[in-house]
């Protein structure tokens, strides 16, 4: 497994056991889904800051493709702060 699967997979299997109570997404479709996204980045041999670079402009893309001017902030910072949490330290 290489870096970039092993902290995405950790990132993400982090989030989705902490909101596996309230998500109404099935963790079956938020595994493939990752591990097709993971596999891109795996194939493109993407070094770290690439790897974040790509995912944070596809955070961005789709929050202001999808949410509400207004509510864009708020969401992006809860999704910081899921993403510190998630955090080994």
């Amino acid at each position: 497994m290489s870096w970039v699967s092993y902290y995405t997979h950790l990132f993400f299997w982090n989030q989705i056991h902490k909101m596996a109570i309230i998500s109404k997404y099935p963790s079956e479709q938020v595994e493939q889904m990752l591990q097709e996204v993971i596999a891109v980045l795996e194939k493109h041999q993407a070094p770290t800051d690439l790897a974040l670079m790509v995912l944070g402009n596809a955070a961005t893309h789709l929050i202001n493709q999808n949410v509400a001017q207004s509510q864009r902030l708020a969401l992006a910072d809860k999704f910081s702060k899921a993403l510190k949490s998630s955090l080994v330290r």
